[in-house]
């Protein structure tokens, strides 16, 4: 079985210079928890390093999250990761 996301990126943040992606997030859960001995990191408790985002649905907000990217042109799905938030 050809095994998921053997190339490119997947869906990516789109917030510029941002790398994360949905391919990191599934290579990061199908990789060795270093806390949780024999356990991959989809399987522990261990807290996710990020995750993505939609546009919210509300047009105010949704706007504010374009703006926000300040970029000429946007992706066809447009995400940001968590890491771009304040708790």
């Amino acid at each position: 079985e050809k095994e998921k996301y053997t190339k490119g990126g997947g869906e990516a943040c789109s917030v510029r210079n941002c790398s994360n992606n949905r391919r990191k997030l599934y290579l990061w859960n199908n990789t060795q928890c270093e806390e949780h001995e024999g356990l991959q990191h989809k399987d522990c408790p261990c807290m996710k390093p990020y995750k993505l985002h939609t546009l919210p649905k509300k047009e105010e907000v949704r706007l504010q999250w374009i703006a926000a990217l300040n970029r000429a042109s946007l992706p066809k799905n447009i995400l940001v990761c968590s890491s771009h938030f304040l708790d």
